[in-house]
């Protein structure tokens, strides 16, 4: 089975790097995704917990409250007690990988290697060949 959830959105809180006990860097914050509901263009925010470890942490680390940034990830649905005591559903993301999204910051397309440089027109030169 595959779970993997693409989401961008605006950082809700700054997040914080920390290390548990076994010394694993982690950070947790929210991200604040919009969408569209039918053609009248009300836009909704949905909420997600994210949290990464390792690497991926201490890039998060780096953002900022109300940064914009795309998460790849696993979606999770944790259960606990709201304000008023309800045990309910919300879902986070484990994040794996992180794009920067902010104005003027877009991601640069990676350099070429020799497997995407184009292949020249005809048969190959037999007198390469070793065997």
């Amino acid at each position: 089975m595959i779970n993997l959830t693409i989401q961008e959105g605006n950082l809700g809180h700054t997040p914080v790097l920390k290390a548990s006990a076994n010394g694993t860097d982690y950070c947790k914050t929210t991200l604040a995704v919009s969408h569209w509901r039918g053609q009248d263009e009300d836009r909704e925010t949905s909420w997600f917990d994210i949290v990464a470890f390792g690497k991926t942490a201490v890039r998060l680390s780096t953002f900022a409250k109300g940064d914009h940034i795309e998460v790849e990830g696993s979606l999770e649905c944790v259960l606990r007690e709201n304000r008023d005591g309800v045990k309910k559903m919300y879902p986070k993301i484990v994040v794996r990988m992180i794009h920067d999204r902010r104005k003027g910051d877009a991601p640069q397309p990676a350099p070429a290697d020799k497997a995407s440089e184009p292949v020249s027109e005809g048969p190959p030169d037999d007198s390469s060949i070793p065997f």
